[in-house]
């Protein structure tokens, strides 16, 4: 996700794992590598496409949870991999402890929305997390203070967006109750992530790659412990889920490696996109990344839309920019 040093999250920016920096904005790309950039958006904009489109395939074979364990594990490889050194140091306890809480809400997050793909399109679970500038607003009212609260535009901007994901969720192909509870609680664990990570930034400077590996291997250890706490209730009912997911791996090793792969990238080449270019431009280029995740997954799996689910789509994305410009 957000990777990923959930610092600062910003206007259309807060989304899953796409980070924005309050600090001095960087300068834009010259021309002599504005193509570079140019692949590299495209590159993040790919793999955002094919971890959601692949979550979606394997969310119905593996289950949320073995799902979110696959991606974190993975991920948690490639950030180990980029650093070449293990990234849990800690300079003292009250960092680990904020580093695991944080880890802590990446991993409800992660969970809530793979849960949220397997009850509805990935078009619909997109437009719902367009949402979560919503829940920021809300949890950063609470926890934030009162020089960091956002201007009264920001919240107008918003508005949108709430009229948005309501025109686009209902008709036939529309959420189940518990899908908009899944996906409210992904809003906002991905806000509280956000938040914590502004002060883990500021108490302890912690760089986002060293961050989101750090985030991923604990989530993944939180997950396990999680698995292997339901076994001591249901050990068959789980070893059977267990066993289940193997044969999927076994099976189909290339996808589950795709995903993960897919996850990583999406979140880490999101900072790689923010180093070469200012907080502003990033949060746009964000912005513009769900609709193109909308859009590719009708293409995959056309669904049935009213108009109103369409005017809905439109002012969700159209929220969103706004929110990023405001």
């Amino acid at each position: 996700m957000k990777q990923n040093s959930p610092a600062a999250l910003r206007g259309g920016a807060a989304a899953e794992g796409a980070p924005t920096s309050d600090d001095t904005a960087q300068p834009e790309s010259t021309a002599g590598d504005t193509a570079f950039t140019t692949l590299l958006l495209a590159l993040w904009y790919a793999s955002s496409i094919v971890n959601n489109q692949s979550s979606k395939v394997l969310v119905s074979l593996l289950g949320a949870e073995v799902l979110t364990l696959n991606q974190l594990l993975i991920s948690a490889g490639c950030g180990t991999l980029v650093l070449r050194q293990s990234p849990l140091r800690f300079d003292s306890r009250e960092h680990l402890t904020l580093t695991a809480t944080l880890a802590a809400s990446f991993l409800a997050g992660c969970y809530t929305l793979n849960s949220c793909l397997a009850s509805m399109h990935v078009s619909l679970a997109m437009v719902l997390r367009s949402a979560e500038p919503l829940t920021t607003l809300a949890l950063g009212a609470m926890l934030l203070p009162a020089k960091e609260q956002p201007p009264l535009r920001k919240a107008l901007a918003l508005l949108p967006v709430v009229l948005g994901c309501g025109l686009s969720a209902v008709g036939p192909h529309g959420p189940t109750m518990t899908s908009l509870v899944l996906v409210a609680i992904s809003n906002v664990c991905f806000s509280l992530r956000a938040i914590l990570g502004r002060r883990l930034k500021a108490a302890h400077g912690t760089g986002p790659v060293r961050l989101f590996s750090q985030m991923s291997l604990i989530a993944a250890g939180l997950q396990a412990l999680v698995l292997g706490g339901r076994a001591l209730f249901s050990p068959v009912a789980v070893r059977a889920e267990l066993t289940g997911a193997a044969t999927v791996l076994a099976a189909r090793p290339v996808l589950a490696a795709l995903n993960g792969l897919g996850f990583y990238a999406q979140l880490q080449l999101s900072f790689v996109c923010l180093s070469r270019m200012s907080a502003l431009s990033h949060s746009l280029a964000n912005s513009m990344r769900r609709p193109v995740t909308i859009v590719a997954a009708l293409a995959f799996a056309p669904a049935l839309l009213t108009p109103a689910n369409w005017a809905g789509i439109a002012l969700a994305c159209m929220g969103a920019l706004l929110y990023g410009v405001v």
